[in-house]
C-alpha cells in the first residue's frame, strides 16, 4: 500500500508521530462512556478532534479505536497529499473526483496466500462475537453495534463489492445487516434471492487499511467490476492485498485486524434498531436480513476499529460527505456552466449547493432540474440550491447571503413530488417498514426542494428588474488600508 504505512497499525503509528492520536489509558466502563467521550471531543474540537485509542475497556483485553478518518487532513494524510495538514474538503473532493476519472491509474488487487488477518482462526462452537468489544455506543441504541465493518459480497457477474454497513449484535454468532435496494449490498442480496438462494456468502473486515474506507463508502459507477478495491489502488498507489476466506470464495483485505465469515439471509429477517445515525436522530426499528457468522479470523492482539455517527462532525459524517464523488463527476458533465458542488456536513448531507456560471436567463432552474433528476440526488439529497460563481459554497455566510437576497420564493423555489429515498431519511413522510418485494426495510418517500439562488435579470419570467450589483469596495483602496492598518491605532483589532 502506501510507502508510509501498510495497515491500520502502521497508520496509527504515523498519526501518533504527527500528533493526531490520543491514547486513553483510564478504564472506560461502557460503550456509552466511549461514545460520550467522542461526542464531547467533537463538541469541543469539531473536525480537529483526534483519533483515539481506548486501551483499557472494562471486561475486554482488546483496545477500541475511534475517529481514525474523522478529519479531512487525516484523509489527506492517508492518501499522501503533500499539504495534508491544511487540506480542505474541497481539495479532497477534487482529488477523489480526478482519481475516479483516471481509470488508467486504477490497480487490480493482489492475491496473497499468507496474511496477518489469519494469525488466529476460530470456527464452530468457539465462534463468539461477544469476546470482542462490540458495544452500545449511543444511549438510545437498540443494542451493541458493529459500526465500521467492510462488508464483502459478490456474484460471478458483478464481482466483489466492498461497502460499509452497520450491524446490530443479536447473539454470539448473529447480527443484523443494514442492506437495502439503494445500495449494492441490497442489490446483491436480491439477485441471490431471485436465483432461488436462501443466503449469500458474506465476509466482514474490521480494522482494514485506512485507504479503503473512502472507496468503500463512495457510490461507485455500477458498470465497474470490483470497483472499490481497484479505485483504492489509485488512491494509495499500490494494489490492494487480498486473501481468500476460509469458508467461501470471497477475498478480504489481507492486513485487516478481524475478519468475520458467514452468510446473509435473503428471506429470513430480524428487527433492528433504533440506532443513532449520521442524520442526528435515533432512527426507528428496521426489518433487515441476518448475518450468521461461521468463522472468525484475526491478528494476534487485535484492535477493534469503530466509528461514531451522531455528531455533526463525527467520522461517519466526514466520510458520508464524500459519498457523492461519482455524482459530482456526472454533474460536472451534465450541468452546463457547472463550477463546483458542496454537500454540506451541517445539513447532515441532505443539502447540496451547486455553483454555476449562468449562460442565459433561467439557467439556474435548468441546473436545478438536471441535478434533481439524477439518481443520487433522488435517493440521497432533499434540497438542492444553485448559486452564482461569486458565492463561496464552502462558506455559510456566502450561502445565506445568496439565499436571503437572491430568492423570490414564489418564482425561485420549486418542489418535486415524493420519490423513493434512503430508508433512513428523517424528513421522509412515509417509511416502508417491510418492502413486499424484498422483505426488508428498503426505502422511504420524500419530496425534493430546489432553490434558484442565482442573480436574476429582468428577462427572466415574472421579473421587471435585475438583481442589483453586489456592493464591493475598491480593491486598491482596501489593500492600502490593510497595509497601513497599524498606523490607524487599530493594531489590537488585527
Amino acid at each position: 500500500m502506501s510507502s508510509r504505512y501498510r495497515d491500520l497499525r502502521s497508520f496509527l503509528q504515523l498519526l501518533e508521530k504527527e500528533g493526531e492520536l490520543v491514547r486513553i489509558k483510564t478504564k472506560v466502563k461502557t460503550g456509552e462512556e466511549i461514545g460520550s467521550i467522542m461526542i464531547e471531543l467533537n463538541d469541543r474540537n469539531g473536525l480537529d478532534a483526534p483519533c483515539v485509542i481506548f486501551e483499557n475497556v472494562a471486561n475486554y483485553t482488546i483496545p477500541v479505536v475511534k475517529n481514525v478518518l474523522g478529519s479531512f487532513r487525516r484523509i489527506a494524510l492517508a492518501y499522501g497529499l503533500p499539504n495534508w495538514r491544511n487540506a480542505t474538503r474541497k481539495e479532497i473532493v477534487h482529488y477523489l473526483a480526478r482519481k475516479m476519472e483516471e481509470r488508467k491509474d486504477w490497480k487490480k488487487s493482489k492475491i496473497v496466500k499468507d496474511a496477518p488477518c489469519k494469525e488466529v482462526k476460530i470456527t464452530g462452537k468457539k465462534v463468539d462475537l461477544k469476546k470482542f468489544p462490540i458495544l452500545k455506543w449511543h444511549s438510545p441504541d437498540g443494542g451493541p453495534y458493529i459500526t465500521f465493518g467492510g462488508v464483502v459480497m459478490g456474484d460471478k457477474e458483478w464481482g466483489q463489492n466492498l461497502g460499509i454497513y452497520r450491524m446490530m449484535l443479536q447473539n454470539k454468532n448473529t447480527t443484523s445487516m443494514l442492506v437495502n435496494l439503494l445500495q449494492d449490498s441490497g442489490k446483491l442480496v436480491s439477485r441471490a434471492r431471485d436465483r432461488g438462494s436462501d443466503e449469500i456468502d458474506c465476509a466482514v473486515a474490521l480494522g482494514f487499511h485506512p485507504g479503503l474506507y473512502i472507496p468503500a463508502g463512495i457510490k461507485m459507477p455500477t458498470v465497474a467490476r470490483n470497483a472499490e478495491l481497484e479505485f483504492a489502488g489509485a488512491l494509495t498507489g499500490q494494489p490492494t492485498e487480498l486473501v481468500k476466506c476460509e469458508t467461501s470464495d470471497l477475498y478480504v483485505p489481507a492486513t485487516s485486524e478481524i475478519i468475520l465469515e458467514g452468510t446473509v439471509t435473503t428471506k429470513e429477517t430480524m428487527d433492528e434498531g433504533p440506532f443513532c445515525e449520521w442524520m442526528g436522530y435515533a432512527e426507528e426499528v428496521s426489518v433487515l436480513p441476518i448475518f450468521k457468522v461461521r468463522c472468525i479470523t484475526h491478528r494476534r492482539n487485535p484492535l477493534l476499529q469503530s466509528c461514531m455517527s451522531v455528531h455533526t462532525y463525527s467520522e461517519t459524517q466526514v466520510i458520508q460527505s464524500l459519498q457523492g464523488i461519482n455524482w459530482y463527476n456526472q454533474m460536472r458533465k451534465a450541468v452546463v456552466g457547472f463550477k463546483d458542488m458542496n454537500i454540506l456536513l451541517e445539513s447532515r448531507c441532505y443539502l447540496a449547493v451547486v455553483q454555476v456560471r449562468k449562460r442565459m436567463p433561467g439557467w439556474g432552474k435548468q441546473a436545478l432540474y438536471t441535478v434533481l433528476s439524477s439518481g443520487f440526488a433522488m435517493a440521497t439529497v432533499n434540497v438542492v440550491m444553485v448559486v452564482d460563481e461569486d458565492v463561496n459554497i464552502y462558506d455559510w455566510k456566502d450561502i445565506l447571503f445568496a439565499l436571503g437576497t437572491r430568492v423570490d420564493p414564489e418564482l425561485d423555489v420549486v418542489t418535486f413530488p415524493a420519490v423513493a429515498t434512503n430508508a433512513l431519511n428523517p424528513a421522509a413522510r412515509i417509511r416502508i417498514p417491510r418492502d413486499p418485494n424484498s422483505l426488508f426495510t428498503n426505502f422511504a418517500m420524500c419530496s425534493k426542494l430546489g432553490i434558484d439562488a442565482t442573480k436574476k435579470s429582468a428577462a427572466e419570467v415574472g421579473r421587471s428588474r435585475d438583481t442589483p450589483p453586489v456592493a464591493v469596495q475598491d480593491e486598491a483602496i482596501l489593500r492600502e488600508v490593510r497595509k497601513n492598518w497599524d498606523t490607524y491605532g487599530l493594531k489590537k483589532y488585527s
